[in-house]
């Protein structure tokens, strides 16, 4: 477990961090509640930036929810992981839930899709970090694991100042132990690996969404690439867009303007929304599993090459020192 880790902080503290919630603090929604940028009053560290996550208590399969997102950030490995948030604390008084972490939020990935000072060599490392985060999850990893997320989705991912993204809602996973199904359903999930293959169509969605600045929805894909009926087909893709009856509906899937920028290379850009279409692939059995796609996203050229810049590495297993109070 975290030594860093403190269970006691109470709601006063959090409103205190985030003045009361206020407008200036709100970063976005989840699934379940909204996140707040927050000023946590180190006594041995001083002020130092970190984010709070508020749930809401009305639906009533938040507590257990909430416990069993607690127990998965507790965990040594996941802690190890770079694009996981990192668990402070939590509150569960009865009245409230909110998680801490020690982490400074820029912003959303859905809030910054679209943003042009969100270059390629950015994109390329939020894309390869989140498909090794999502690769471990889907990963033997005992005692948990493997673990399914089903809701991976752009407005789930925070951001920090170096583009490091942080997933931060696992409030539908589902894997071993504790988390054998999602709180609010009574039968069991889907079969691992039917799940896993929900996780990569999902990760095609944000893979698409990245090169094409802009958010690529599934009805959105369903409908002008993959029409219903339509036999699936990449080269019609690679060659500009898909067939719809007798017309060519085109869409841009990396956008022009990266092709000015020092880092883009014309064949990694055609590599990475090839690999995204597959992902998308209407057969769940014909998509690549996650350890392909890693594997191919980092032979990409700006990887092998510019690696010291996009690669995220491990964290450190957590060493024990006193906890510093706040």
């Amino acid at each position: 477990m975290d030594p860093y880790f403190r269970s006691e902080i109470t709601y006063e503290l959090l409103e205190g961090m985030t003045n009361s919630f206020g407008d200036e603090n709100y970063i976005g929604r989840f699934l379940f509640g909204k996140i707040y940028h927050g000023i946590i009053d180190y006594k041995c560290r001083g002020l130092q930036p970190g984010t709070v996550k508020i749930w809401d208590k009305s639906v009533s399969t938040n507590d257990l929810t909430f416990m069993r997102e607690v127990i998965l950030l507790r965990n040594e490995m996941v802690n190890c992981q770079p694009g996981v948030v990192k668990l402070l604390g939590y509150v569960c008084d009865g009245e409230h839930l909110a998680l801490l972490y020690d982490f400074k939020t820029l912003t959303t990935l859905c809030n910054k899709l679209h943003q042009d000072d969100f270059d390629w060599l950015r994109r390329i490392k939020v894309a390869l970090c989140i498909g090794r985060t999502v690769k471990f999850f889907h990963s033997q990893n005992p005692p948990l694991g493997p673990f399914v997320i089903h809701n991976l989705d752009a407005n789930h991912i925070l951001l920090d100042e170096d583009y490091i993204p942080k997933l931060f809602d696992f409030s539908l996973m589902t894997g071993g132990g504790p988390f054998s199904k999602k709180p609010h359903e009574e039968t069991e999930p889907p079969s691992q690996k039917s799940g896993e293959k929900d996780d990569i169509f999902s990760f095609g969605l944000l893979l698409l969404s990245l090169t094409s600045k802009q958010i690529i929805s599934k009805k959105e894909i369903m409908g002008s690439l993959i029409p219903h009926g339509s036999k699936w087909n990449l080269s019609e893709v690679e060659s500009g867009g898909s067939l719809i009856g007798n017309e060519k509906v085109s869409l841009s899937l990396v956008h022009g303007s990266f092709e000015a920028e020092p880092y883009f290379y014309a064949h990694d850009g055609r590599e990475i929304w090839r690999v995204g279409m597959q992902c998308l692939h209407p057969s769940p059995d014909e998509r690549p599993s996650m350890k392909q796609i890693v594997s191919r996203l980092q032979k990409l050229k700006i990887v092998q090459s510019h690696g010291d810049l996009v690669v995220v590495k491990l964290h450190d297993r957590p060493k024990y020192r006193p906890k510093c109070q706040f």
